[in-house]
């Protein structure tokens, strides 16, 4: 298991798109806006979004630079399942 609260700026790319095996990741907007994309489908977020991520969901996270909420605090969480 992990997990903390991120903080992230405008013009931030939180991460890539990838994918995870065995993990689920939760996430929990506190503060800010940004964009979450899942399995090629973009989510605006802002505080008060829950999401879960399973395993094998493609995802990305980033502020878009022009964002006039300022920095995105998330909490995130991740769980690894299984034997990897």
């Amino acid at each position: 298991r992990r997990g903390g609260v991120a903080t992230f700026k405008p013009g931030q790319t939180m991460m890539p798109v990838h994918e995870h095996e065995s993990m689920h990741e939760i996430f929990y907007v506190v503060e800010g806006s940004g964009v979450i994309r899942v399995d090629d489908v973009d989510h605006k977020v802002k505080p008060g979004h829950f999401l879960h991520i399973a395993p094998h969901e493609k995802h990305g996270i980033w502020i878009p630079e022009d964002s006039e909420d300022g920095d995105m605090k998330m909490v995130v969480c991740g769980v690894t399942v299984g034997d990897k």
